[in-house]
């Protein structure tokens, strides 16, 4: 801790400076807490007035240093492409915001958390409502300095097309690794970050309030938002919570018409970013492809049931896909896999019995964090709520391929969904590591368990590692939404967008 340096004036002027300084900060808060406008922010402060704390910017600043007319604190800059971003997470104190472990000293080394509304400067209600109307364009300054602004998906993408910039950093962006809060717990990943975007989702989650401590309410839902997750091996733009802690960065405000996207061929990690897609129909030309096809996957189809095909532009995978209810669901598990254009599906996929032939008729088993990423564009992981409404659209028989052989239940397939037995496949190498005596792969469940991935981790606070899914026993247990570990290897089923 560093010593204060003593002023020339005397103590009770001090004093006196303090009593304003307190008095300022309680008029403010009294301000009514209305939904329009902006929330009330503040600067950085202490109990404690201390001779080194600036007073006004530097006349002054060192080659790409910018200070902040607020707080007075300086920030490292960096250009990167069209756009320059702050080389330091912002550490500007407004109400509500952490430091990492609530230590004071991790807010000086890597920057303050803020949750969404925070750091977009709105009021609380917009944790639970969607910001829409709100969100000012083309830039939303939020709490970033003047004539800065919270990015967007888009600068986050243009971003991402440099993709050595988090392993070599030739551009200075430093990623700090400084932690994020999530749930009721902080939580730090040494090769991991979690960014603040602009960009709310469209998609609908339940609203959990941290602050009261209380469980998430299944009556109010709420809006989710876009959040950049910078990982070494796979950069990615992933949805999660309002209510999550996150660094932000800030971008200065820069023509939009200047940013290019280098193309696909450039960006190896480009179509591994989940943006919103466009709901249109696949181009006839792929439908007049996928008639000629015959799979051996289709034999567990029902023949009473109208399908739609469509082809993975990726990989020219054709597949069925059937409407139930207001969804559009597959109706037979995804196969895609490329670990030579996307090294982050290398080791995370695997065909039955470990029979590359197998997947052609059955799909993939995926991990959680894979499957992820594995729907085609315009189609996406389905929620658990979206499996949820499937289930209380149609029986547990009406899911069940009636084709089956080794079925002891009734299974009609009514629905045209077509789910099959296949269980589950377990890595205990991913789990127990050295605790393991003998490390096996295998599979588990085969023409018993149905277990079909969702994209929600686990509201539990003592369950971090674990996601939601569709599960049932073939012959015995209902279908219902399940908790499982991300590691094990389950199918995938994609919703149209």
């Amino acid at each position: 801790m560093h010593s204060l340096k003593r002023k020339t004036f005397p103590l009770f002027i001090a004093t006196l400076l303090m009593i304003l300084v307190e008095f300022s900060a309680c008029s403010n808060s009294s301000e009514p807490d209305d939904i329009s406008g902006n929330s009330t922010t503040e600067q950085g402060s202490s109990s404690l007035i201390e001779a080194d704390i600036p007073t006004s910017c530097p006349e002054k600043l060192g080659e790409n240093e910018i200070c902040d007319p607020r707080d007075f604190k300086i920030y490292h800059t960096t250009e990167i492409g069209a756009l320059i971003w702050t080389s330091e997470n912002l550490r500007y104190k407004v109400e509500g915001s952490r430091c990492f472990e609530d230590n004071d000293s991790n807010c000086v080394k890597f920057g303050r958390l803020y949750n969404w509304t925070q750091a977009m400067d709105f009021k609380p209600y917009f944790l639970r409502n969607t910001a829409e109307d709100s969100i000012k364009k083309p830039y939303h300054q939020g709490i970033c300095m003047p004539g800065w602004h919270v990015p967007d998906t888009l600068e986050w993408k243009y971003l991402m097309s440099y993709t050595d910039i988090m392993k070599e950093d030739p551009y200075g962006f430093k990623v700090l690794h400084g932690g994020f809060y999530n749930n009721y717990f902080f939580s730090y990943w040494p090769d991991a970050d979690r960014f603040i975007t602009s960009t709310e989702s469209d998609e609908m989650d339940y609203y959990v309030d941290y602050n009261q401590d209380t469980f998430f309410d299944e009556t109010v839902p709420q809006s989710r938002v876009n959040s950049f997750g910078v990982d070494p091996k796979d950069n990615s733009i992933n949805e999660s919570s309002k209510s999550h802690g996150f660094s932000l960065r800030c971008v200065k405000d820069t023509l939009l018409m200047e940013m290019i996207i280098p193309s696909s061929s450039s960006v190896a990690s480009s179509s591994s970013i989940e943006l919103s897609s466009s709901s249109e129909d696949a181009p006839s030309s792929s439908e007049e492809v996928c008639a000629s096809v015959q799979k051996e996957s289709w034999k567990y189809l029902s023949s009473k049931v109208k399908y739609d095909v469509f082809q993975d532009d990726r990989d020219g995978h054709c597949y069925k896909s059937v409407k139930i209810g207001d969804q559009v669901w597959m109706a037979e598990n995804l196969n895609y896999v490329d670990s030579i254009a996307h090294p982050f599906f290398a080791g995370k996929t695997h065909c039955l019995g470990n029979d590359p032939d197998s997947c052609e008729i059955f799909g993939r088993f995926y991990t959680q964090v894979a499957a992820m990423k594995a729907c085609p564009e315009g189609w996406h992981l389905p929620f658990s709520d979206e499996i949820y409404t499937l289930l209380e659209t149609v029986s547990d028989a009406s899911l069940k391929s009636a084709e089956w052989t080794w079925q002891e239940s009734p299974a009609t397939n009514e629905s045209g969904f077509s789910a099959l037995p296949l269980g589950i496949f377990v890595d205990e190498a991913s789990y127990c590591g050295d605790a393991c005596d003998v490390i096996e792969e295998y599979f588990f469940g085969y023409g018993e368990l149905v277990n079909i991935w969702s994209r929600q981790k686990s509201f539990l606070p003592d369950d971090e590692f674990s996601s939601y899914l569709l599960m049932f026993d073939y012959a015995k247990e209902p279908a219902r939404v399940d908790l499982e570990e991300r590691i094990m290897g389950m199918n995938v089923r994609c919703v149209h967008n």
